[in-house]
């Protein structure tokens, strides 16, 4: 009972960078049409992959990820550059949106 307890409290302590970035995919799945909404969630999977992974190895091993700051950093920076990546594809393979002015 005590591990599936320490597992559920690392699980909620480790999703929450995921958590965070799933904020910015929501507003960023608001803000577009199509597929495009469905592309704005790509970001969140690395640090959605991660939580429940750290928190696994953490609950069998407390000492198994004494570094996870910096692996917290680096999916971290992965899901920057997939927001980076996911908004200049929009930006060239998106369709272009008609002008309020010419309807």
């Amino acid at each position: 009972m005590r591990f599936v307890l320490t597992l559920l409290v690392n699980l909620l302590i480790y999703l929450v960078p995921a958590a965070l970035v799933s904020l910015g995919s929501m507003r960023l799945a608001r803000s577009s049409h199509d597929e495009w909404k469905l592309l704005a969630w790509v970001p969140v999977v690395p640090l959605a992959l991660w939580g429940p992974f750290m928190a696994w190895g953490v609950t069998r091993d407390p000492t198994s990820h004494n570094l996870w700051p910096f692996e917290l950093f680096l999916w971290g920076t992965l899901s920057l550059i997939l927001f980076g990546a996911v908004l200049r594809a929009r930006l060239i393979f998106g369709r272009p949106r008609k002008a309020a002015w010419r309807r």
